[in-house]
């Protein structure tokens, strides 16, 4: 989970890839309802580019999740093949590929397993594969993705019983820039968020670009959250942003992510600046 999910689609869309039209390399820290112990925590690093003179794109993203006393540490690795449809209208088609090593620490559980339970600390690796599409001009995208397709099953070191399983998981993204007066720009958003047996998830955002240096925005995650987020076009190349999530549950918690975007100009290619997604 992530709420900057506009900037760094390469982590839901494996068609995200070569989008920025330059070296792009993307960092984000995500603490989640700080104060509880065991909260979740989310560190990922991206990096994607176009082929000089091709239509093609590769990307890769690489990253850390813990919650409690498991953790996850995964890579991805993206092709996207990008076709104009008439005038500045692109449609992207991207693969993927995936790795990730599962842990669960029984050890660091605090004492509060039985030590009759025998239990043993689980670590497995596992691959899959993903695809997604994505629909673009330099103000408009819309996109559709399935990033692991395969369902995978975690078992236990001491039992022959699953312990847990990977369920495929559906995004659908899109988002628009509009002119509002010299000086403004709005850009809203949407992610809708789709697993077997849990509830849909929508997030809603609204993001005001002003000056072409100051982004100002808010969303609203459904069964979750609402966000506040600021963030700053440092010069054409580097963005820079901060968002804070408050739970509109009982859990009564508060979410930090900060989120760093610097793109390196390819000989051949003109960064596009500001960057709506």
């Amino acid at each position: 989970m992530i709420t900057h999910y506009m900037y760094n689609g390469l982590a839901l869309n494996p068609a995200y890839a070569g989008v920025h039209g330059g070296v792009s390399t993307s960092f984000l820290a995500r603490e989640q309802w700080v104060g509880i112990e065991g909260a979740p925590s989310t560190q990922l690093v991206s990096i994607h580019s176009p082929l000089t003179h091709r239509p093609v794109s590769l990307g890769a993203v690489i990253y850390r999740d813990k919650l409690g006393i498991s953790s996850e540490i995964g890579a991805y690795f993206s092709y996207a093949y990008r076709i104009s449809i008439s005038g500045d209208l692109k449609l992207s088609m991207g693969l993927q590929a995936s790795t990730q090593n599962f842990k669960i620490d029984y050890a660091a559980d605090n004492g509060l397993a039985d030590p009759g339970d025998n239990l043993g600390n689980i670590s497995e690796l596992k691959w899959n594969f993903g695809t997604g599409f994505l629909l673009h001009t330099d103000r408009f995208y819309l996109g559709a993705s399935v990033p692991q397709i395969l369902t995978k099953e975690l078992d236990a070191n001491d039992s022959d019983g699953t312990f847990a399983k990977l369920i495929r998981h559906y995004y659908v993204t899109g988002g628009y820039a509009f002119d509002v007066g010299p000086d403004l720009v709005v850009k809203p958003n949407f992610l809708v968020k789709a697993v077997q047996n849990a509830p849909v998830q929508i997030d809603l955002n609204a993001n005001m670009l002003i000056k072409e240096k100051l982004w100002l925005g808010v969303s609203y995650r459904s069964l979750d959250s609402v966000d506040g987020l600021i963030g700053l076009q440092v010069n054409p190349q580097m963005q820079i942003g901060y968002s804070v999530d408050l739970t509109t549950t009982e859990l009564n918690a508060v979410s930090h992510e900060i989120m760093i975007n610097y793109i390196f100009n390819l000989p051949t290619n003109k960064i596009v600046t500001p960057r709506y997604f």
